[in-house]
């Protein structure tokens, strides 16, 4: 049997506002979704992922693992649902991995998203600077 292939179908970016940022099948070998990183605000923080796999003979009992680095601590269990969806992130770089398991127990190389969450304004590093300003005109003053 031939290796499956996992790709994702569509990921949206969800918070203020709601936007696909990907739709249809994954890069050409299926890896990753975009070679460019993708920066999202703070308020944009909440994340679905929807994924799939083209191998015919295990029909609709393909399972699916998935991690996501700088937030999971390890792979997920093996499941049958097509989707997994992220709320309230911090800030920071993540990297979203999938990938499918055949009835044959043939495991599929992962696709990946790579992303970054900018902090909050009150966290970022102009506010740190205006901080610091401020808290030493106030001592000096």
């Amino acid at each position: 049997t031939d290796e499956p292939r996992t790709f994702f179908r569509q990921i949206r970016n969800q918070g203020v506002g709601t936007a696909v940022i990907f739709s249809g099948h994954g890069a050409g070998d299926g890896s990753v979704v975009s070679t460019n990183e993708e920066t999202f605000p703070y308020s944009q923080n909440s994340f679905l992922f929807e994924f799939g796999t083209a191998h015919f003979p295990s029909g609709n009992e393909v399972q699916y693992q998935y991690f996501l680095d700088n937030y999971d601590q390890d792979w997920s269990a093996w499941t049958l649902e097509e989707k997994k969806e992220y709320t309230n992130l911090r800030e920071g770089d993540y990297v979203f991995r999938v990938r499918a398991k055949t009835v044959f127990d043939e495991v599929s190389k992962p696709v990946e998203f790579r992303f970054t969450v900018k902090p909050p304004l009150y966290r970022s590093v102009f506010a740190y600077i205006l901080y610091g300003f401020s808290l030493v005109s106030f001592l000096f003053s």
